[in-house]
């Protein structure tokens, strides 16, 4: 009988900081799973690594609240000692042609569990067919029962095996396959390739992943670079403001921020994709590329060696890769292959009500119950559409009461007379009598410490705690935040550590990573705003959470889950966390559709009813043309429920023709995002009123009217003219928004989604200010201006397939070509929108 052979690499950091590699060998029975050790397999939360504060929940303990030690507890840094013992290794097929990496810290036992992260919360437990294919025979395969219940199929071929399939994996290699993917374990790397073909998709050098200690013991500095081929294209990362829709050249904050979101999801054009499971916060780089020239940021190319991440909290590498078959029926591209991978590990996006699809009106704030009824009315008198409004901050009382208020004169800011808002109840049943769905911005995340539910959530341990205070202090201290803008006038709460420090003491943050918390969060909310009001639906800015001094994103300042999950570990999770509690919460109201508007996200918000904007972007035409990429890569992020600040938020002067013109050109794109809003701080300002939202908020005015029938021409008649094209277009709508739910399919994507073979079009770069709206429309909004360029009133567009496919100008009918560069004429009333000529829509 044949021995098999095991193979454990074993990653050693020696003084000087230089990488050794060494190889274990250990003997097993024949066919024996070698790369998780059937210890780690099968030991409970008692013996397995456990993490921050060393405990974990058990199969019978809800997640996120677990028992956990206070950070006084917390292991000490590792030793020297501890970071030159041995990792492990753990590769398992997860999903669909896709396989997922854990290869733990020095000294660690890879940790199964999923107790945050991407595949944590009710993300789907992929059991895949394990059929280990190979050139030489079959192989067993094996099903571990795991503590929380679940099965863990895996299964592994012999180094001397695995040497023997013609050549491409080597002598010494340890593979998995799942479909589409083999992983191959060597001493000094863990290599990708197609199954079908052995074509190499990428390496991970051991050598590129370090760890480094923390002051929490058993969360790790994590180091890891993914290599590229000098012209490969990679795409996705989320939301950035950046002219390009591939990255190369491009380094990103991971920490959540105003209209910064990194998803740490990264597609290549050489039919591989991958997740990096890493919720804490850090930075990314990526290598420039020889396709497109060089660097649009700062790093130094000489130091970039393809996809780079500095993550500052992790427990260990957690990797999940797919790649896609090289011949696929019905010629489906990687994107729409791994995009539906993507989902079916992390969770597809939770299915919109049809009024989502139609328009939302929003402005910087509405300030009292007449001015939203009156908006309404207008809409209805004039006969424009309207599905959504909107209702923005400082209609509160006090940051945590849930009350109603927004009053300016009184220091309780509830005392105006009339009062701001007499009839809530009222008002909303008026709106849905006008088939309007009103959204309202509570910032419920925030507790003001003279709040009526700041004690009791104290004594409860709601709120996120302190994690910058010094040893041997009470580590149960929240830690209360100063969002500057919003809580200007607050003197800091007595028992700050540092009374100066604008960070300390003006609002708390309920703790979203516990359960327990976001029921009490939850219960305010669902008592006033929902139950008294009717409100249903939430707008939630602030879920980075805001952060406007900069010292949340620079991190390891705050404590989660009862103290147990420092931020520079999960922080960048925090908005899927807050949407979580949400969802949860109005599910147990007896709500079975979740609505909710969010400035962040991270991987699972799309499980949740969230529509993610593009957060508060500039009133510019290079601010446009900007968004016209970020709405696509945040698509193949994974979040295709998005929407644009029509108009952009900051700076736009409705006197202005030039932001008149901008308002056109912003609506013609707009109307083809996944959700169509406007939203904004205009200028001209209202004159101020006695319910500019509580004194103490410093807002003041408003801004000025954001309604389309306030507008100047053109872009009245424009906007106008674009609400109606975006409710003829319902069912179309409809349509792509179930195809997206069910099978991850984004609705706005690059040309490249829906032509894989046009090789125009694989250059992302060279097309990436043109995308398709579902399958049938291409989209090319004009980005420029005409004080600055004649091209305003036109462009080139390239129009993809080849010479028989045919493209209808939806504004002149007129009948082109495809696979050809076109010039279309774009003035301020049209602009380059084509219909696929034997599409859904013809």
């Amino acid at each position: 009988m044949r021995q098999s052979v095991c193979l454990l690499v074993v990653l050693s950091v020696v003084a000087g900081g230089n990488v050794l590699l060494t190889l274990c060998h250990a003997h097993s029975k024949p066919h024996a799973p070698c790369f998780v050790p059937a210890e780690m397999r099968t030991a409970g939360p008692s013996t397995a690594h456990s993490g921050v504060g060393g405990a974990r929940a058990s199969k019978d303990q809800p997640q996120g609240n677990a028992t956990e030690p206070a950070p006084s507890d917390l292991n000490p840094s590792p030793s020297r000692e501890d970071l030159t013992q041995s990792p492990q290794i753990s590769v398992l097929p997860w999903g669909t042609n896709a396989v997922r990496l854990r290869i733990a810290a020095p000294g660690q036992a890879v940790d199964l569990t999923d107790r945050f992260g991407a595949f944590a919360d009710g993300a789907p437990r992929p059991f895949p067919d394990p059929t280990v294919r190979n050139d030489v025979s079959p192989h067993s395969d094996v099903s571990q029962q795991q503590p929380d219940g679940t099965s863990i199929v895996g299964a592994t071929v012999t180094g001397a095996e695995a040497g023997n399939r013609g050549g491409s994996t080597g002598e010494g290699g340890e593979s998995v396959t799942n479909g589409a993917i083999t992983a191959v374990v060597r001493p000094e790397s863990v290599e990708f390739l197609r199954s079908e073909d052995s074509r190499p998709l990428f390496t991970l050098p051991l050598s590129s992943l370090v760890f480094g200690p923390t002051r929490y013991g058993s969360v790790y500095a994590m180091n890891v670079s993914t290599p590229l081929d000098s012209d490969e294209q990679v795409m996705g990362f989320g939301q950035h403001q950046v002219p390009t829709l591939s990255m190369r050249g491009q380094c990103f904050d991971m920490a959540p921020q105003n209209t910064e979101i990194l998803l740490p999801l990264v597609h290549s054009d050489k039919g591989y994709s991958y997740l990096l499971n890493a919720p804490g916060y850090g930075t990314v780089c990526v290598a420039p590329s020889t396709r497109n020239g060089g660097l649009h940021s700062s790093p130094d190319p000489a130091s970039l060696d393809g996809v780079t991440w500095q993550v500052r909290g992790a427990i260990q590498l957690d990797l999940w890769v797919m790649a896609s078959p090289p011949h696929v029926v019905g010629g489906a591209s990687h994107l729409r292959q791994s995009l539906a991978a993507f989902h079916g590990v992390t969770g597809f996006p939770a299915p919109l009500p049809p009024w989502t699809a139609g328009f939302w009106s929003s402005k910087n704030r509405y300030r009292n119950q007449s001015e939203v009824e009156g908006v309404i009315a207008t809409h209805v008198a004039n006969k424009i559409p309207l599905s959504v409004l909107v209702v923005d901050m400082g209609a509160w009382n006090l940051l945590g009461d849930e009350e109603w208020g927004g009053c300016t004169v009184a220091t309780d800011g509830a005392s105006c007379h009339p009062p701001c808002w007499p009839d809530p109840a009222s008002m909303t049943r008026k709106a849905k009598a006008a088939g309007v769905t009103l959204m309202l911005s509570p910032y419920f995340n925030i507790v003001d410490p003279r709040s009526v539910n700041y004690a009791p959530g104290v004594a409860d341990r709601a709120f996120a705690l302190d994690a910058t205070l010094p040893p041997g202090s009470d580590h149960q201290q929240p830690a209360c935040l100063a969002y500057n803008g919003y809580n200007r006038t607050l003197s800091p709460r007595p028992g700050c550590k540092n009374p100066p420090d604008p960070y300390c003491g003006q609002g708390c943050l309920y703790d979203v990573f516990n359960d327990d918390a976001g029921t009490r969060m939850m219960d305010a909310v669902l008592h006033t705003y929902y139950r008294r009001s009717g409100i249903k639906f939430w707008w939630l800015d602030c879920d980075e959470p805001c952060d406007y001094s900069g010292r949340i994103a620079a991190g390891d300042r705050l404590l989660w889950r009862n103290g147990s999950l420092p931020d520079i570990l999960v922080g960048a999770q925090y908005p899927a966390a807050f949407n979580r509690q949400i969802y949860l919460g109005m599910q147990r109201a007896g709500e079975e559709t979740v609505v909710t508007l969010a400035r962040s996200a991270w991987i699972g918000s799309q499980r949740y009813g969230v529509v993610v904007w593009s957060g508060d972007i500039p009133s510019t035409f290079d601010s446009l043309a900007i968004s016209i990429r970020a709405g696509v890569s945040m698509s193949l992020s994974g979040i295709s429920h998005w929407t644009t600040d029509i108009g952009g938020y900051q700076g736009g002067n409705m006197s202005s023709p030039l932001y008149a013109q901008l308002l056109a050109r912003w609506f013609q794109f707009g109307a083809f995002c996944g959700v169509m809003r406007v939203h904004g701080y205009r200028i001209p300002t209202l004159p101020q009123s006695d319910c500019d939202g509580p004194v103490e908020l410093g807002m003041g005015n408003p801004g000025g009217h954001t309604e389309v029938y306030t507008y100047p021409e053109p872009a009245r008649s424009v906007a106008i003219q674009m609400v109606k094209m975006r409710h003829g277009m319902a069912e179309y709508i409809a349509k792509l928004q179930k195809e997206y739910e069910t099978e991850g399919v984004p609705m706005m994507r690059p040309l490249s989604f829906d032509f894989p073979d046009d090789l125009v079009c694989a250059n992302v770069s060279a097309v990436d200010t043109e995308f398709m709206f579902g399958p049938d429309y291409l989209v090319a909004p004009i980005s420029v201006n005409c004080s600055a360029t004649l091209s305003c009133l036109w462009r080139n567009v390239y129009l993809p397939g080849h010479s028989n496919t045919r493209w209808r100008n939806v504004f002149t009918n007129d009948t082109l070509t495809g696979g050809a560069i076109h010039n279309v004429s774009g003035p301020i009333e049209s602009f380059p929108l084509f219909l696929r000529m034997g599409g859904t829509e013809n």
